[in-house]
């Protein structure tokens, strides 16, 4: 990812060069008539990241983003959203649809960036038992759920229920966006202090890589 700096300075994250360009426009212009406006005035975002083209994968470039808490606007979109929706710890202000004509994104970009009483939308997350989020890691960690029913004593059907349940109640719908929502829950949990750590090699894409190898209903 690469980022750049408008006045504030506001980091700009985005891997599509046009769109994260364009936003990078919208902000310095914003900035300017909001300084003009309001001499002194300090906006409470630190980042905002420009997520377009559907690549899922690079939600991963958010855990620097989680761990740190920094408060940040989100643009993309409605997969987007669903995935960085109740994520422990991701201080998220504002998700805003890349879809939105330029003068709605920019109001809304206005919006939060004249406020100095933003706060994370992300209050809520996901409730993980122990028992979840030991069978998590290790799917993440790319452990077939055969060899996990073979050490837990838990039945093939059962870890596919709990799999199922998880991404019902997230509102996803592949095994692409289970691992990545379930890779940047577990780094909020993790950041929160819970106590949970990651397995070793919890890399969501070495997993992915295996997904062919992963026999899990859906």
């Amino acid at each position: 990812m690469q980022s750049s700096d408008v006045p504030m300075p506001i980091n700009v994250y985005g891997l599509d060069s046009i769109s994260t360009f364009g936003v990078r426009q919208l902000l310095t212009h914003i900035l300017d008539e909001i300084f003009w406006k309001y001499p002194g005035h300090k906006p409470v975002v630190s980042d905002v990241w420009v997520l377009t083209n559907g690549d899922l994968t690079r939600l991963i470039s958010l855990e620097y983003q989680i761990t740190a808490r920094r408060p940040c606007i989100v643009i993309g979109d409605k997969r987007y959203k669903q995935l960085l929706t109740n994520v422990p710890g991701f201080n998220m202000l504002k998700f805003i649809s890349i879809k939105l004509p330029i003068p709605a994104l920019r109001a809304q970009l206005a919006q939060v960036l004249s406020s100095s009483q933003t706060v994370n939308i992300n209050t809520t997350c996901l409730s993980l038992n122990s028992t979840q989020l030991s069978i998590f890691k290790k799917l993440l960690s790319g452990v077939t759920p055969i060899n996990i029913a073979s050490r837990t004593g838990l039945s093939v059907k059962t870890i596919s229920y709990l799999k199922r349940d998880f991404m019902r109640r997230a509102d996803i719908r592949t095994s692409q966006e289970f691992f990545i929502k379930i890779y940047l829950t577990l780094v909020g949990i993790y950041t929160a202090g819970s106590g949970y750590n990651l397995e070793p090699n919890a890399n969501p894409m070495v997993t992915l890589g295996k997904m062919n190898q992963l026999a899990i209903t859906h």
